[in-house]
């Protein structure tokens, strides 16, 4: 569900491009604040001749000040990604894996903070009135940004690209999430600080080796058998799916495959035959709100 390189585009060679980068672009429209860049690394060094960052093979990446300057609009920055498909709420553990680098050196205790957001479009979010207000959660008119995963920015983060994995649960989310951003943590409020992030392969995928009794927190919906190799049946029993209107099922990069009305039923068996052999969670749906979830094996 992921775009998360940056080889489609063309760098400009410039500061505040981060926008020729395809599915990419800053939070909020380039105005008087700032937003995003977008480099190639072998085309030479970046922010002056004596910044080299290495392996040079990463090629276009993505950068921002990761910083908190308070009143100064200059050092709000941040990148928006656009996910290749929606990212369903209630939906299991995801992992998302980047490689990060930093330049410029740091001061304080930079944080970056990662939000999901259901919205219609990159660059979306309102301007900032200032370098800290309004706070990360509040930049959306239409929407509420939701902070996934933070990451507090090491000592030891220099010129050198490292991977960085961080791990949160779709169940915090109460929508589907269409985009992802990146930008400084609002927990530094209280101090000046940040340093400058170079970003590559942002990668988000369902976390393997989540086991089934991680999915059974919605009671009264029952899959059986499980595992199985063809027929499931599907049972709902409680109040709770009174509105139940679908059901869904997900393969493991958060892809839905499969859909099926409801039509006022309690229960129904289905076919699963063609679906590949695999895990998939299955959730049952009152319009675009998540009722119930459960993990079920295809063998």
């Amino acid at each position: 569900m992921q775009n998360g390189n940056f080889e489609s585009g063309t760098p400009p060679g410039s500061d505040e491009s981060i926008c020729f980068a395809e599915h990419w672009c800053g939070i909020w429209p380039k105005n008087q604040f700032s937003t995003g860049d977008y480099y190639n690394l072998l085309s030479g060094p970046i922010w002056g001749p004596n910044v080299m960052l290495f392996p040079a093979e990463q090629e276009k990446v993505g950068g921002f000040w990761c910083r908190m300057q308070q009143s100064q609009s200059e050092w709000r920055e941040g990148i928006m990604n656009e996910l290749k498909m929606p990212l369903p709420a209630q939906s299991g553990k995801y992992n998302i894996k980047f490689r990060l680098a930093c330049i410029l050196g740091s001061f304080g205790q930079p944080i970056l903070d990662i939000f999901g957001v259901n919205t219609t479009g990159l660059a979306t979010a309102t301007p900032p009135i200032t370098g800290s207000f309004p706070l990360n959660e509040n930049l959306f008119q239409n929407a509420t940004p939701v902070r996934l995963a933070s990451y507090p920015l090491p000592a030891t983060c220099d010129e050198f690209f490292k991977t960085v994995t961080l791990e949160f649960d779709a169940g915090i989310l109460q929508d589907d999430i269409t985009h992802l951003f990146f930008t400084r943590s609002d927990d530094i409020q209280n101090q000046i600080g940040g340093t400058y992030l170079v970003i590559d392969e942002v990668c988000l995928q369902l976390k393997e080796g989540v086991g089934i009794e991680e999915y059974g927190q919605s009671p009264g919906f029952t899959l059986y058998p499980n595992p199985t190799d063809e027929n499931v049946v599907i049972a709902l029993n409680g109040p709770q799916y009174s509105d139940a209107s679908a059901i869904r099922f997900l393969d493991v990069s958060g892809k839905v495959v499969y859909q099926q009305s409801l039509n006022h039923r309690t229960e129904l068996s289905l076919s699963i035959s063609s679906l590949p052999k695999g895990f998939y969670v299955v959730q049952v749906l009152s319009g675009n709100k998540v009722l119930g979830i459960r993990k079920l094996v295809r063998g």
